[in-house]
């Protein structure tokens, strides 16, 4: 079988609706400079994030295969986006955002859930044997635990009948 490899190289755009955020991202971008053929470092990202304005987030959606009128906006040059970032690094190395870490290659990160402020009274945090764990009334937890579980064997044989 032969090699296969993807080539992931260019400007791409990333956006951000809501907020009416552009990411202007060029991966392995040429080098500025007097020997134009050469080039950065493979795996190289540059780029900018723009604040723009509605008439530029009209523009992009419903374009099914990218910012193809935004490429003709060129954003660097529009009154229509305020730079207000830079994005810059290796995905190899090491991301910065702002000049700020925002990557580093190999580093897994833990991921941290933030329960909602207002969850639901069907919220599995309000189960009763959860409440009393928290509060470390850990005899009474396991009684709970018990009922939630023959309610729940019980409500499992109903669905089963139909």
């Amino acid at each position: 079988m032969g090699k296969r490899k993807q080539d992931f190289s260019g400007i791409f755009y990333c956006w951000n609706y809501e907020n009416k955020y552009v990411l202007e991202a060029w991966v392995d971008p040429p080098k500025e400079g007097y020997f134009k053929s050469k080039t950065t470092k493979a795996d190289t990202i540059i780029g900018k994030i723009y604040q723009v304005s509605d008439q530029v987030i009209t523009l992009d959606k419903g374009v099914a295969a990218g910012p193809k009128r935004l490429i003709d906006l060129k954003l660097s040059k529009s009154k229509q986006a305020i730079p207000i970032g830079t994005i810059e690094g290796s995905w190899l190395d090491k991301v910065y955002m702002n000049d700020k870490l925002i990557y580093t290659f190999g580093e897994k990160k833990p991921l941290v859930l933030k329960p909602h402020k207002n969850l639901l009274p069907s919220d599995a945090n309000h189960r009763a044997d959860l409440c009393l764990f928290k509060t470390q009334q850990f005899k009474e937890a396991a009684k709970a635990r018990e009922q939630i579980l023959i309610v729940d064997k019980k409500d499992a044989k109903e669905r089963k009948k139909g």
